[in-house]
């Protein structure tokens, strides 16, 4: 009988979000995820058959939880700019969370577009829904005015998280800023 392990699932994701982050895509095997989730190779192989498809799954996991948070403060009752603010402050600690994991908005997309389950023209849009979303402040902008602003946010977060990743005061208060000047 097959020994059946608890959390399988889980523990490969928090094994491969952390060599992913640590590492980054290229340095990262599946032989490594398996030893670090502690299971075997061909286990791994039973659940991804690719590292791809391990990588992308992880990403999409992590965006999905990202928006859901993101969806609960368009619906609450803050003010227009207390929403503008959480929507970054949410963003900052959720890509530094990833550990890594939000470089590809420096690099460029992970994928092709045409062929990427997940990418960042994806996530700008609807970051962009969730920013227009019920807020008076920014419905009359431009759409390409507001994602040019929101690849600066995504970029600068992780600029600031690579470089200054254990001042996150200053690096929020930096991120507010930026913002100040644009609305």
């Amino acid at each position: 009988m097959p020994k059946v392990i608890e959390n399988l699932q889980e523990k490969i994701f928090d094994a491969a979000i952390k060599l992913f982050g640590e590492k980054g895509y290229e340095n990262v095997d599946m032989k490594a995820i398996a030893k670090e989730s502690n299971i075997a190779v061909g286990t791994l192989y039973n659940y991804y058959s690719n590292k791809r498809g391990l990588y992308i799954k992880v990403l999409e996991s992590s965006w999905e939880g990202t928006f859901n948070k993101l969806q609960k403060i368009v619906i609450s009752d803050l003010s227009d700019r207390e929403k503008i603010n959480k929507i970054v402050e949410y963003l900052y600690y959720d890509i530094k969370d990833r550990k890594g994991l939000g470089n590809y908005f420096i690099t460029g997309d992970f994928l092709p577009k045409e062929k990427a389950e997940i990418n960042t023209d994806k996530i700008v849009q609807n970051i962009l829904i969730f920013l227009k979303e019920n807020n008076t402040m920014l419905k009359n902008r431009e759409k390409e005015e507001l994602e040019k602003l929101i690849y600066m946010i995504l970029c600068t977060i992780v600029l600031l998280v690579n470089k200054y990743g254990d001042k996150d005061k200053e690096n929020l208060n930096a991120l507010k800023k930026l913002l100040d000047s644009f609305v």
